[in-house]
């Protein structure tokens, strides 16, 4: 099965297929999905979901397909289910208690990829804090955070800095706060940037450095946080020129640092409009 999906895959990355071969290909995957091969199920799944082999984009016959995989332990399936029950992706109603179902199922399978396993797990530590599907428990959604942030979710490292930074749910620790709240950051999350500028500004968690709060600020700004923004040139009115300066030329090598990565490429902003 693991070879026939890498067929389809590979049949979705092709260009130019006339409308005769997306007809011959979606006749081919129902025609096996309906004969209860999971993988084709989730490829049909997929297909209502993006609009692939010229299928309208279909929230509930998407939900339909990935659940019978899904009851069948297909992991993919039970992802991105967990995700429209999750989201409420294409007009499919947001199920809280589904969401952590299918998540935490997904979660738990050997085969799922590690990118997916860790944002499953995010998304389960935000139901944890928010109490979406399941009681607001601060201790499992940091458990949670912590897990998707070590599997290299950049948003997990963020809440997780968060939860140090506050005391929620694990023991207050500004020194842990500024680690995972550097890890996000650096990633080019834009939230992280603005509270770790912050840190540097106070001195809690990290020795006070105008310059590298400065950066931070400026990193943020450039890609259009009014409040970066706003405290960025606060911040410039007590720092000397030759710190404003040397803040600037930080904030450039970053940029010229991270622009070839592709995770972050999306996340930061031009040279041009760093100030």
């Amino acid at each position: 099965m693991g070879l026939t999906l890498g067929v389809a895959s590979c049949a979705f990355g092709q260009t130019g297929l006339t409308v005769q071969d997306l007809d011959i290909q979606r006749q081919y995957w129902f025609k096996k999905a309906a004969a209860g091969d999971v993988d084709a199920q989730f490829v049909m799944g997929d297909g209502y979901l993006s609009g692939r082999m010229n299928l309208p984009r279909d929230g509930q016959r998407a939900a339909e397909w990935f659940l019978k995989a899904a009851q069948h332990g297909h992991a993919d399936s039970q992802f991105e289910l967990g995700k429209l029950y999750y989201f409420g992706t294409l007009c499919v109603t947001p199920n809280g208690p589904e969401a952590v179902h299918w998540l935490r199922s997904a979660e738990a399978q050997p085969g799922l990829k590690s990118k997916q396993r860790s944002f499953a797990q995010m998304l389960l530590a935000t139901c944890f804090t928010t109490g979406l599907g399941i009681g607001k428990d601060d201790v499992e959604a940091a458990r949670w955070f912590r897990k998707a942030a070590q599997g290299g979710d950049h948003l997990a490292e963020y809440r997780l800095g968060l939860c140090f930074l506050n005391g929620s749910g694990v023991p207050q620790d500004d020194r842990e706060a500024s680690f995972w709240l550097l890890k996000a950051a650096n990633a080019g999350e834009t939230e992280a940037q603005v509270k770790l500028a912050g840190i540097y500004t106070n001195g809690r968690g990290l020795p006070q450095d105008y310059v590298e709060a400065y950066k931070w600020f400026n990193l943020a700004a450039a890609k259009g946080d009014n409040q970066a923004e706003k405290s960025r040139e606060l911040l410039r009115s007590i720092m000397t020129p030759r710190q404003v300066a040397e803040a600037q030329r930080l904030s450039s090598d970053y940029y010229n640092r991270v622009s070839a990565s592709a995770d972050a490429t999306d996340r930061i902003a031009p040279p041009m409009r760093l100030q």
